[in-house]
């Protein structure tokens, strides 16, 4: 498939376009920014015009919408929300002009509300699936679930199928010494997806059949820590210890089996 990646100059969208080349497809990156190196046809466009996205879309079999502010603090709030969620329904909107029947879109654990929340809190469960109430405190998150209401909306005036895919936090290879020893991963459960297992799930969301919306968490089988589960719930979330003691000591605090399910989905790579 000819396939537009949104945010291909990017942190995980790099990793993405090579997994397209190498499985056959045809990646056009759609950027603000020239790559740092270039493998494929670079579109330069202003996700948030929507004529210039038309333009940049045009003759895509699929997309993948990577592109936006990854976190919060690097916007004033409102110009974060603005920009992320105005830029995904420009995407959405123009692929159903376009006829465009595939689109998989970057959301996050984000979403569910602890990571980045003023007023700490445990998960109601764990693991974390994707049935766990959404309650962000803050733009970043609700972002995501704007992001991901415009996804299912389209799916249902259109027909399109949409994959939100929630990542955990994204290390890239050479930070894997640095994330083992990462003071304040408790904040994201210690859940995190190698880069080059996260380009492998965008490419699996594409080629899927017939999935309508979903929402799938896509995160490791292990957490990032060398701390035993028991001892970080006793420390962090005591009234997650039940779970922490229930399985293997490092197991992931995040359920991915749902991608695992519906895209045919493995995480291949362990920073351990």
């Amino acid at each position: 498939m000819k396939i537009a990646v949104t945010g291909g100059s990017g942190r995980i969208g790099r990793f993405v376009l090579r997994e397209l080349l190498e499985h056959g497809h045809e990646p056009v990156n759609v950027d603000l920014a020239a790559p740092a190196e270039r493998i494929c046809r670079t579109a330069i466009a202003d996700l948030t015009d929507l004529g210039e996205v038309y333009g940049a879309l045009q003759g895509a079999d699929a997309v993948l919408h990577l592109a936006g502010v990854n976190a919060p603090g690097k916007l004033s709030p409102e110009k974060l929300f603005r920009l992320n969620s105005l830029s995904t329904y420009q995407v959405l909107e123009a692929a159903a002009g376009l006829g465009i029947s595939r689109v998989a879109a970057a959301s996050s654990e984000s979403i569910y509300g602890w990571c980045f929340a003023r007023h700490r809190f445990a998960p109601q469960h764990a693991p974390v699936d994707e049935s766990h109430p959404l309650l962000p405190q803050e733009s970043y998150g609700l972002s995501k679930i704007a992001g991901e209401q415009a996804m299912a909306m389209f799916h249902r005036r259109t027909g399109m199928q949409a994959v939100a895919l929630r990542f955990g936090h994204v290390p890239l290879p050479e930070e894997y010494e640095w994330l083992s020893r990462h003071e304040g991963a408790e904040r994201f459960l210690w859940s995190h997806v190698d880069s080059r297992d996260a380009a492998a799930a965008c490419r699996l969301a594409v080629e899927a059949d017939g999935l309508g919306f979903e929402a799938v968490n896509v995160t490791a089988d292990d957490t990032c820590s060398l701390v035993p589960n028991e001892q970080l719930a006793a420390r962090f979330y005591p009234s997650l210890l039940e779970f922490a003691r229930s399985g293997p000591p490092h197991a992931a605090w995040s359920s991915n089996a749902k991608a695992k399910r519906l895209l045919g989905w493995q995480p291949r790579r362990s920073w351990r």
